[in-house]
């Protein structure tokens, strides 16, 4: 099973307008309302992609029963601590084309950008706060978190183009290119004995399973969290993916990762190093590597990504051509495909081998066992024996004791995990970088559908 988990997770509510306004009234054009986070991000991909997983964190108030409301429409299980006090955050992202020349904003009705919105929250009563979803089963559903303080981070971007405007608005040229603005709220305290309750679901996770850690930490949380939890985890044989940047990554590797997910940037931040070509990537994600991140998925936006993988190996993978509508959710997809990818393609029994031939690309689309197969249905036949990851333990070469007795005495070892081979890291590759992409290329988060046309068009370098 797959474990998602988001500290700070939120509803996104995207409104466009054509010319926004300051100081004025403005109206929406198109409204759009996301359940937001890195991890949630990566839970609904993964379900897209037909892999079960569990999304868990932290959840408080009516914007934290919608989250879970709207994961659940979208078949996502969940399993969110739930904080008694405040709610979880709304950011806010308004897009518009540049406001005609001449124009000036009204005066007298301005704030300072870094002014706290408001210093209070104010409950908000809401047609949603009656659903209730699945109760936690925790010891500590007594505690009581502080009430929230909200401050807001505001941010401004351009986009390539806003397919939320009208076309005669978003095509002009780039003189009319979109300014997309984020409001992101700060979310609700979380409290020591709710990381405890947090930490509590974390030790049921059995070997073979796989966490994934991403995002950054809440200001308000310790920031020793990503390296608490792996080393709360160390040696239950659970696979840990971390897509965090600079010191929080760092600080990660010496307890070993299945995966880190750095994009281009952010590896040459670590190292002090300028990364633009796919030698510049390979060459430094090497060096995370030998710092102890298992395999090293460095993604490179439209340049495509590079691999370097647990067997050493080095594999590139060229992105498909479509238009970029919006990046945000892209590497959380790329994550999510990557995963899916190494599910979808069994381990060889000794990470040598090839468990089964590897998909020709001009089979793509077509029917029969290879990566665009139900993914549920991988293990089922002779042809595709190697057990996933869900099913360690299940079989009778395997035999699965009682969690509570791991590493208690010799004759009770964890058993060693599937290794994959160079063809299957090959796969899990063409897997990410066609999701990441069919989110770029869409409004939403990347569909199965979506996916398996940009598998037709992808190429290994």
């Amino acid at each position: 099973m797959i474990y998602t988990v988001t500290f700070n997770p939120s509803l996104d509510y995207i409104v466009s307008v054509g010319h926004f306004r300051l100081g004025e009234l403005n109206r929406t054009k198109n409204e759009l309302l996301f359940p937001g986070g890195k991890g949630i991000n990566v839970s609904i991909v993964l379900k897209n992609l037909g892999i079960d997983n569990v999304a868990l964190g932290f959840t408080a108030g009516f914007t934290g029963r919608e989250i879970e409301r709207l994961l659940q429409e979208k078949g996502v299980r969940s399993n969110f601590v739930r904080l008694k006090g405040g709610f979880s955050r709304i950011n806010v992202k308004l897009r518009s084309n540049p406001a005609p020349d001449g124009y000036r904003p009204a005066q007298g009705n301005t704030q300072e950008s870094n002014e706290p919105v408001s210093k209070e929250a104010t409950p908000i009563k809401s047609a949603s706060s009656n659903y209730e979803a699945t109760p936690i089963k925790s010891a500590s559903s007594n505690y009581e978190a502080m009430p929230i303080k909200n401050t807001s981070s505001i941010k401004h971007t351009v986009s390539a183009i806003n397919p939320l405007l009208d076309d005669s608005d978003a095509s002009a040229g780039p003189e009319n290119k979109a300014v997309e603005t984020e409001i992101n709220g700060r979310g609700p305290d979380i409290g020591a004995e709710a990381i405890q309750a947090l930490y509590g679901q974390l030790d049921q996770m059995l070997p073979g399973d796989i966490l994934v850690l991403s995002g950054s930490i809440p200001a308000h949380m310790p920031d020793t969290m990503y390296m608490d939890i792996m080393k709360r985890l160390q040696g239950k044989g659970i696979r840990i993916a971390v897509d965090a940047t600079g010191y929080l990554l760092c600080r990660t590797l010496e307890y070993r990762p299945f995966l880190v997910k750095p994009n281009n940037h952010e590896l040459g931040e670590i190292f002090g190093a300028e990364i633009r070509t796919k030698d510049d990537a390979a060459k430094y994600g090497k060096k995370l590597r030998e710092r102890g991140a298992e395999n090293v998925l460095v993604s490179m936006a439209g340049e495509g990504a590079v691999l370097i993988d647990s067997n050493g190996e080095e594999h590139r993978a060229q992105a498909p051509k479509g238009l970029v509508r919006n990046s945000i959710g892209a590497g959380d997809s790329m994550l999510a495909g990557f995963l899916a990818g190494l599910l979808s393609f069994p381990p060889s029994e000794n990470g040598k081998g090839e468990s089964r031939p590897a998909v020709p690309l001009s089979d793509c689309g077509n029917t029969g066992p290879h990566l665009l197969s139900s993914f549920s249905d991988y293990g089922k036949s002779e042809s595709q024996s190697a057990p996933s990851l869900s099913d360690w333990g299940k079989t009778e070469s395997f035999p699965m004791p009682p969690l509570s007795d791991y590493g208690k005495e010799k004759s009770c070892p964890i058993p060693p995990l599937p290794e994959y081979s160079s063809e299957s890291y090959k796969q899990a590759l063409l897997m990410a970088v066609c999701t990441g992409s069919a989110s770029a290329f869409s409004e939403k988060l990347a569909t199965k559908e979506e996916v398996e046309a940009l598998l037709r068009q992808i190429q290994f370098q």
